[in-house]
């Protein structure tokens, strides 16, 4: 049923499987299934910046451990590590020639929506948005009316009182989006144990939550689509 979504987030349990694949038996494949795996492994990469982070954090735990527990083990690993760091700069290469061609075929670069802010604000709540406005500027210390916001009314509400990605103008949207990455580093070492705690609550739920709730759809998903 996810996968019939065809998004590209699919792929991140390719990426997964391939890390692991590649971590566990490489010396058992021969070149061409070696190949076939790498490929998987940089598609997936060049398809969600998220994949980036996933691939990188894959990486240095699997690192962390060799060096920790199996330090004989490095050389079984090091062409995971080799690869991955390939796989990191083509999608760096990758990401910055997808913006130049945008901008040099439409004059302006792509906009694209704050995850990183719309997950925090929501995360973290109102005060600790707050805390952070009182100090410094930033564009989404406009919207603190509308907070708190979970982070899909936060991208994709049309409520002028929820909404804040979705409704916004077009500057405000690329405000936005150059902005969150300076936004965390802001407001998420004064709330690390707030964050810690709920990236692992999100991480719990992933691996508990499963069911078919988009077939069983509510009023306010009908109206919504109506």
């Amino acid at each position: 049923f996810f996968v019939s979504f065809l998004m590209p987030d699919v792929l991140a349990g390719f990426l997964i499987l391939a890390v692991a694949i590649l971590a566990t038996s490489w010396e058992r494949l021969d070149p061409l299934n070696r190949g076939i795996i790498s490929a998987i492994l940089l598609f997936a990469v060049l398809s969600h910046v998220t994949h980036l982070v996933l691939l990188l954090g894959l990486t240095a735990l699997i690192v962390a451990y060799v060096l920790i527990a199996h330090r004989s083990h490095w050389t079984h690993i090091r062409w995971l590590v080799s690869i991955a760091a390939a796989c990191a700069v083509i999608a760096i290469v990758w990401e910055a020639g997808f913006s130049f061609a945008v901008t040099r075929a439409l004059g302006s670069p792509s906009v694209r929506p704050p995850f990183v802010t719309a997950k925090l604000v929501s995360m973290l709540g109102e005060p600790a948005v707050a805390q952070v406005c009182s100090s410094r500027t930033f564009v989404v210390c406009q919207f603190q009316d509308r907070f708190p916001v979970d982070d899909e009314a936060f991208l994709w509400s049309e409520d002028e009182n929820k909404g804040v990605f979705g409704i916004a103008d077009v500057q405000t949207k690329r405000l936005l989006d150059k902005e969150q990455f300076r936004f965390a580093l802001a407001i998420i070492p004064p709330n690390f144990g707030h964050f810690l705690a709920g990236i692992s609550d999100d991480a719990v739920r992933q691996l508990i939550h499963i069911g078919l709730s988009e077939y069983s759809y509510s009023p306010a998903a009908l109206t919504f689509f109506k």
